[in-house]
């Protein structure tokens, strides 16, 4: 079963900018430690941001499970929120090797 982490408040009504990092990962993969590391400073990062009312916020969703799983990556909109969320695939084996620095690098790279 998969570490899920879910999103959580969107942007205020003033217009702040709100990107989130989340993931469906295996545990094996360490992804879900460097989604703990990184997730906070990044909506901290794009909060003072403001883009206008009705902006759209971001959800960023790192997928590193088993590939005999065969999920596809999606991209998909939900209006009655405002924000988009798009899955971001991950090697699980390569993942899986990798240590902490190295994963970081191919997780910003995918990004």
């Amino acid at each position: 079963m998969g570490n899920c982490r879910p999103a959580t408040k969107s942007f205020d009504s003033k217009g702040s900018m709100y990107v989130s990092l989340t993931g469906d990962t295996a545990l094996e993969s360490g992804v879900g430690a460097i989604i703990d590391l990184w997730a906070a400073a990044i909506t901290l990062h794009f909060a003072p941001m403001n883009f206008g009312v009705g902006t759209v916020g971001v959800v960023i969703v790192l997928m590193c499970q088993d590939p005999c799983l065969k999920l596809k990556p999606r991209i998909r909109y939900l209006r009655a929120k405002k924000k988009i969320y798009a899955d971001i695939m991950l090697n699980l084996q390569q993942m899986r090797e990798a240590d902490d620095k190295i994963r970081q690098k191919i997780i910003a790279e995918a990004i």
